[in-house]
């Protein structure tokens, strides 16, 4: 019998605890991951501006 893959395992028990279904939880948690790195990527960007290294500057003449 083939064992459940880790991830399978812990949406389930999500997906158990809330009431809602595997499908739900993982789309859910793929939103929340996809949030996360694009505020760590905004939030890069603002330190690497702070610092003179403005990936975006406009020549200034």
């Amino acid at each position: 019998m083939a064992q459940a893959s880790g991830a399978k395992r812990v949406t389930g028990a999500l997906a158990e605890a809330t009431g809602r279904s595997d499908d739900e939880v993982r789309l859910a948690l793929t939103i929340a991951a996809v949030v996360a790195g694009l505020i760590a990527t905004l939030r890069l960007l603002k330190s690497l501006g702070e610092l003179g290294s403005d990936l975006f500057a406009r020549s200034r003449r």
